[in-house]
């Protein structure tokens, strides 16, 4: 079985197994976004009180942000589940 093979499996058995505890899932889920709702909210406030970072505007930060966090998130939710896998066999 080739990497990505394996790899996609883990991602399957782990989807499965959160599955099984749908509620705590949809807890994951909320806090998640949450966690990046205040995180947001937190570099509104910079702007809000700088104007301005070095020379970085909101719209062009709040691109980045929006760019990288589904990344992040996926990452939180995905991999750690994936590594455990591997560390208990």
């Amino acid at each position: 079985m080739n990497a990505f093979k394996l790899y996609f499996r883990y991602i399957d058995l782990s989807f499965r197994g959160q599955m099984q505890y749908r509620m705590s899932f949809v807890m994951m889920t909320v806090g998640n976004f949450l966690g990046s709702g205040i995180e947001f909210v937190g570099i509104l406030a910079l702007f809000d009180r700088f104007g301005s970072l070095r020379t970085w505007s909101l719209p062009e930060v709040a691109f980045f942000y929006g760019l990288v966090n589904p990344g992040v998130l996926f990452n939180r939710c995905r991999i750690t589940r994936v590594r455990r896998y591997g560390a208990s066999g």
